[in-house]
């Protein structure tokens, strides 16, 4: 994460890359536990990608025996797809259409240990 510019309201925008991908942050859709010392320190930024597309990225401090969100969100597809019907219903595949797919994440590095992960959710291919 780099300090990218001042916008027009003069609130700071960052640079964020994310496994290669990078982001530009355009607007904080939530920071409301940012500053708490208890808690996860969650950020929610509006970002645009290098194509000019509009992304969501969060950023998040992770508890060490946490599972990251996009392991969450494909255990969750996986049980939807073992779960059998009379009609033989592919309820994965109703899932995939209507949940947002992390596109990216990644676990920051922080005095060389792994600790805070980053998600953006969004299609690559937008």
């Amino acid at each position: 994460m780099s300090f990218s510019h001042l916008d027009s309201y003069s609130r700071r925008q960052y640079n964020i890359d994310v496994n290669g991908h990078q982001f530009t942050t355009t607007e904080v859709l939530s920071d409301a536990s940012a500053d708490s010392p208890l808690g996860r320190a969650t950020r929610v930024w509006k970002v645009k990608d290098s194509a000019g597309h509009p992304r969501v990225l969060k950023d998040v401090w992770l508890e060490t025996d946490r599972k990251e969100e996009h392991v969450i969100l494909e255990n969750i597809l996986d049980a939807a797809k073992s779960i059998k019907s009379e009609r033989k219903h592919d309820y994965r595949a109703e899932l995939e259409k209507r949940m947002l797919k992390p596109m990216a994440h990644c676990r920051v590095l922080v005095d060389d240990k792994t600790v805070e992960g980053e998600t953006v959710k969004g299609q690559p291919d937008d």
